[in-house]
């Protein structure tokens, strides 16, 4: 889950609606929660419901969402203070691909306190969620598309790197990071180009994802929290 810097903005909104040029400007056309490119208008998410206190109009409350993951977050989440939220965790250390689709909390979350926030995050979001038959979907799974489209972004984001190691070339590294960009899904791209051999690809993948918050390592101390952040 790609960690994202809403910058600050404190003008109260007549209409929530109304903050989602400033939050796609900022973001880009991506989900917050499952990271799917949004083809279509995105949702101004609530991150705290405002049947649940959240405030209504107020940019420290939104998030983009897809419609999926905005549906099936709704009102359940009565506070921040039991998941991780992409605008304050370092989300992206939270969480792993174990293979093209399955989601999962990271190896080093498992036994600490963490590990539950970050399945307490997959259960509200559903981003998980996987069909029971992966060759024969049913027409609830056939209507979701996150897991899906995370199967393709993981298919061409293979065969991209499998392209660059044959023949890196500047050309090449552009075409990867425009692809990167027209699926979304950060996070893959990211598991992929990870070797030092991939260091140019993985710069201008980055540069296509706005405002991505990079988590901070400290030597002695271990990982820099955000503000208001628990990881």
């Amino acid at each position: 889950m790609r960690c994202v810097d809403k910058g600050v903005n404190l003008n109260l909104y007549k209409k929530y609606r109304d903050a989602m040029p400033y939050l796609v400007e900022r973001l880009g056309w991506y989900c917050s929660y499952c990271e799917m490119e949004i083809s279509n208008e995105p949702d101004v998410e609530h991150v705290q419901p405002v049947t649940k206190g959240g405030n209504a109009l107020l940019l420290e409350n939104f998030l983009l969402g897809c419609k999926k993951c905005n549906k099936i977050k709704n009102n359940k989440n009565p506070s921040r203070a039991d998941h991780f939220w992409p605008d304050q965790d370092n989300t992206f250390l939270a969480f792993e691909y174990e293979n093209e689709i399955f989601v999962k909390p990271s190896a080093a979350l498992l036994g600490t306190p963490f590990e539950q926030l970050a399945k307490n995050t997959l259960e509200l979001t559903g981003i998980d969620r996987l069909p029971k038959k992966l060759n024969a979907p049913s027409k609830a799974a056939k209507r979701d598309p996150r897991w899906q489209k995370r199967r393709t972004a993981w298919g061409e984001a293979g065969l991209a790197l499998k392209r660059w190691q044959r023949n890196p070339s500047d050309e090449l590294c552009e075409q990867i990071a425009s692809s990167a960009a027209a699926r979304g899904f950060f996070s893959i791209w990211v598991h992929f180009f990870s070797s030092p051999s991939e260091a140019q690809v993985l710069t201008e993948i980055k540069s296509r994802f706005p405002n991505t918050y990079e988590p901070v390592l400290n030597p002695t101390s271990g990982l820099v929290l955000r503000t208001n952040g628990r990881y």
